[in-house]
C-alpha cells in the first residue's frame, strides 16, 4: 500500500521531533555518529552518509532517493526548522493532491539578503568554490547556467535549507541532477578544516534547488519556516521592514547591473590553475 506523503526530519542530536505518519525523523549523518538516537538511520542501503559533514542534510536526502519508494510525495525539513503547513490545511487536513495541481514544488519563503546571493554565499565559502560549481553547470548542464548566474548575481532573494516538498516525480529527477552535480564539483573542491566550511556542498544545494525549479518551470508555493510544525508564522513590522530594506539597498547598489557571466577576480583564476582547474571562459 502506498503512503501519500512523508516528510523526512533531519536530526544528528537527542531532539523532540515529530514521528508520525507525515513525519519520519532520520538520523543525519549517522555512519559517523557514536548516538544511538532510536529513529531511522541515513547509513542504511544506498547512502553516503560518511559524507554529512560536507553534504549537511543532503545526506538524508540522498538516502531518501535511494531508498525510500513508496511515496507520492515527498518533502525534507530539519528539527527545528518546519514548513508552516497550516495554509494549506483544510479542515486541518492537507490534500496533497489538491496542492499539486496548482503547484509543482513548495520551498521556504526566501531570505532577503542586503547583498547578491553570490556574495552572501562566498562569505560562508570561498570563491573558488563558487567558480567550481559555475564552471561545473557551464560545461556539463549549459541550459542551467542562465538561472544559476541569474540567482547568484542578480538577486538578493533565495529559499534557503535545502527544505521543500513535492511529487515523488520531480524529486527523483531533481535529485538525479543534484547530486550528478555536487559529486562533479566534489573531484575538484579543497575541503577546509573549519566545521562551517566544510558543509560546502550543502550550502551548494541550497543554490541549486531555485535554479532546477526556474529552469525547468516549476510552479512554486513559498512557505514560512516555523520552529514548530504545530506553529504559524507571524510576521512582525520589523521584519517586514527590515526586509523592504534589504531589498531597497541591493536594488540602488547592484540592481542596475544585469550580469550574463560570474565575477572571477584574478586571484582565484591563478589559484585555481595551481590547483589544475582551468576556468572556461
Amino acid at each position: 500500500m502506498r503512503e501519500q506523503a512523508k516528510i523526512l526530519i533531519c536530526v544528528h542530536k537527542k531532539y523532540d521531533v515529530r514521528n508520525d505518519e507525515l513525519y519520519m525523523p532520520v538520523h543525519a549523518g549517522k555512519a559517523l555518529s557514536k548516538l544511538d538516537l532510536g529513529i531511522q538511520g541515513d547509513d542504511t542501503g544506498d547512502n553516503i552518509s560518511e559524507k554529512n559533514p560536507y553534504y549537511s542534510e543532503l545526506t538524508v536526502h540522498y538516502w531518501a532517493w535511494k531508498n525510500l519508494k513508496k511515496v507520492d510525495y515527498i518533502g525534507l525539513c530539519h528539527y527545528r526548522r518546519y514548513l508552516d503547513l497550516s495554509s494549506i490545511k483544510e479542515k486541518g487536513k492537507i490534500e496533497f493532491n489538491k496542492i499539486f495541481s496548482k503547484y509543482d514544488i513548495i520551498l521556504s519563503k526566501r531570505i532577503i539578503f542586503a547583498t547578491s546571493n553570490a556574495l552572501h554565499f562566498t562569505e560562508l565559502t570561498t570563491r573558488e568554490d563558487l567558480i567550481i560549481l559555475i564552471n561545473v553547470i557551464r560545461i556539463h548542464y549549459p541550459k542551467y547556467e542562465g538561472a544559476l548566474i541569474d540567482n547568484l548575481y542578480n538577486t538578493n532573494m533565495t529559499a534557503s535549507y535545502n527544505i521543500f516538498l513535492t511529487s515523488w516525480n520531480h524529486f527523483e529527477d531533481y535529485s538525479s541532477w543534484l547530486f550528478s552535480v555536487l559529486s562533479l564539483v566534489e573531484r575538484n573542491i579543497k575541503p577546509s578544516g573549519y566545521n562551517r566550511l566544510k558543509r560546502i556542498l550543502g550550502y551548494m544545494g541550497e543554490i541549486l534547488l531555485p535554479v532546477y525549479c526556474k529552469t525547468n518551470g516549476l510552479k512554486i508555493k513559498y512557505l514560512h519556516i516555523v520552529s514548530n510544525p504545530d506553529m504559524k508564522k507571524v510576521l512582525s513590522i520589523k521584519s517586514v521592514i527590515s526586509n523592504m530594506a534589504k531589498c531597497i539597498v541591493f536594488k540602488i547598489c547592484w540592481g542596475y547591473i544585469r550580469r550574463k557571466k560570474p565575477v572571477v577576480e584574478d586571484s582565484v583564476v591563478v589559484g585555481l590553475k595551481n590547483d589544475g582547474i582551468d576556468i572556461v571562459e
